[in-house]
């Protein structure tokens, strides 16, 4: 889907990709909300995708994303935190 509604024209999938583009790459999107509240914060991105948003990663605004069905926006939004890397759980 982030080719389809071609997101990665201004994201990058993994901030070890090269050069930056215009809007936070989508591991580091991921990092910031890791932990935070499972469902809560897939509605909060999708609707973020949705709707767009400003101020959250700096001057530049991400504009809204209309075209993307509710449905495609929380199944991006999952896709996106599950970019995070997990640790294992380790016995001692």
């Amino acid at each position: 889907m982030v080719e389809t509604f071609k997101c990665i024209a201004c994201h990058r999938v993994d901030d070890k990709q090269g050069r930056k583009r215009l809007g936070p790459d989508f591991n580091v999107i991921a990092e910031r909300y890791a932990g935070e509240g499972g469902d809560a914060v897939v509605d909060y991105l999708a609707t973020r995708i949705r709707h767009g948003a400003r101020g959250s990663w700096g001057a530049v605004p991400m504009p809204a994303q209309s075209h993307v069905s509710e449905a495609e926006a929380q199944a991006l939004a999952q896709w996106i935190l599950s970019l995070v890397a997990v640790e294992p759980l380790v016995e001692k």
